[in-house]
């Protein structure tokens, strides 16, 4: 349960390794992920390299679900969400969710991850949610 105006961490990961599957499912009314922040922190960085709403991150903006079949994003019927991008780190992982709504978020969730040796030319996983409200002519 992560309360209004809340972060909770969803992960804290030592060592070299990568994040190779997240599985989460948010009780509730879909329209609140939008105000559901996921953001990731590769190698102790101060700045996010993943900040996205939940529910964007996961192909079900605007507050729908819909089914989502796809190699990288699946989204089941039922709200099951699920990605499977490969997401490598040299020293560190953090993983948290904001919740931005006036309500408590009910999450759950699981990330699978391996500890292992990571190339130094691997490249890191990054997406930024970026949008303008009304968009500008």
């Amino acid at each position: 349960m992560v309360g209004p105006g809340e972060t909770a961490g969803l992960a804290q990961i030592s060592g070299g390794g990568a994040i190779q599957h997240i599985w989460m499912y948010i009780a509730g009314d879909p329209r609140r992920r939008r105000l559901d922040i996921l953001r990731m922190f590769w190698d102790d960085e101060t700045h996010p390299s993943v900040e996205y709403p939940l529910g964007d991150f996961f192909a079900s903006g605007w507050g729908h679900v819909g089914t989502v079949n796809s190699l990288p994003v699946c989204v089941n019927p039922n709200g099951a969400l699920d990605c499977y991008w490969l997401m490598p780190f040299h020293r560190s992982a953090k993983i948290t969710l904001e919740n931005l709504n006036d309500k408590p978020t009910q999450v759950f969730y699981q990330i699978d991850y391996t500890l292992t040796d990571v190339p130094k030319d691997a490249a890191y996983f990054h997406a930024q949610f970026r949008r303008a409200n009304p968009v500008p002519y």
